[in-house]
């Protein structure tokens, strides 16, 4: 029965990619979106750059524009005082505000892997997840801690949290035991600055049974109900330009670069090619991997819900139905 709602799912995605579930939103006069990312242009964000190029977004009648993102910039806020249609948030985030009033739902599932890892000095004696009780760790802030704190919870591990805000510079320089970290970027910001990988032990949360998915594409209830082709159609073309930087990841990775450099960010291109290469295998899937492109799964949405209520960061989750309600995202 899994496989056939899969494979369901690939045939709807399949007819949004090829343009013929998306014959009203290529009619008429192409509609403006303004889509703001999480964080400011990097690899990151490297599908929707190249959907962008590409002409995927134009092709089913969208005017898309990329909005970058930063220090305190939050999608969900942005979306709803208007000053975006479309956002990628982290699926922890959308939940949070989904449960503060803002109402968010979700186009599709983009990283359904987790990328969180958790990184210790071995030189201070952080050789197994055991030895970070009591330690100086240093973490983002809810909810992108949840995943996290419900790890150290159920191991019954205390740790002496540490905010981190945007810089590991504080891991680096010896003042926590251990920080928080993104397998696609923190990770190699700290092989980049000399550190050695044997120097330092990582947990992946994956790994550890509290990794959840991360990346996903969203706009308000009301907005979907007013444009629900359109929106649909953005999904797709913006997993149709992942799938395209899969295939050309030197190609995307140009395209990264430009956008980089056009904010003024000082981008570093081997760094840009680390973070483009190590988020690829949580977008698409691989034989085997327990999850289809551009769909977030009734047990993911779930785990996170359940996680999030545990912490006291949610009271209650909407319905997977209301949260999901196109068919480009979820199977029938």
């Amino acid at each position: 029965m899994r496989r056939i709602l899969r494979s369901a799912l690939i045939a709807v995605l399949l007819a949004f990619v090829t343009g013929t579930g998306a014959s009203k939103a290529g009619a008429g006069k192409p509609l403006p979106i303004r889509l703001i990312l999480q964080w400011t242009h990097q690899a990151q964000f490297a599908g929707c750059y190249v959907a962008l190029e590409k002409g995927f977004y134009k092709a089913r009648g969208l005017d898309v524009s990329l909005l970058p993102g930063g220090p305190g910039i939050a999608p969900a806020t942005w979306l709803e005082e208007g000053k975006a249609e479309a956002g990628t948030i982290w699926l922890t985030d959308a939940l949070v505000a989904r449960d503060r009033g803002v109402p968010l739902v979700q186009l599709a599932q983009i990283v359904n892997r987790s990328n969180l890892i958790l990184v210790g000095w071995k030189n201070k004696g952080i050789r197994v997840l055991g030895d970070v009780e009591g330690r100086r760790v240093s973490l983002w802030g809810a909810p992108l801690d949840a995943p996290f704190d419900g790890l150290f919870r159920a191991r019954g591990l205390r740790v002496r949290r540490v905010p981190q805000y945007d810089s590991i510079n504080l891991f680096l320089q010896g003042g926590v035991d251990a920080c928080s970290a993104m397998s696609y970027n923190e990770a190699n910001r700290i092989y980049e600055a000399g550190v050695d990988p044997g120097e330092v032990t990582a947990f992946a949360l994956r790994d550890l049974g509290f990794g959840l998915p991360e990346d996903g594409l969203y706009c308000l209830e009301s907005y979907f109900k007013a444009h629900r082709p359109e929106c649909e159609a953005l999904a797709a073309a913006t997993v149709e330009g992942w799938q395209e930087a899969a295939r050309d990841p030197e190609g995307a990775l140009r395209l990264v670069m430009r956008y980089a450099r056009s904010s003024h960010i000082p981008a570093n291109e081997a760094h840009m090619r680390w973070m483009l290469g190590t988020i690829l295998p949580s977008i698409l899937p691989a034989p085997g991997d327990p999850w289809t492109l551009g769909h977030l799964s009734a047990e993911d949405y779930a785990r996170a819900a359940d996680l999030l209520r545990g912490q006291g960061l949610i009271r209650t989750a909407v319905p997977l139905n209301v949260f999901l309600p196109s068919e480009a995202s979820h199977a029938p």
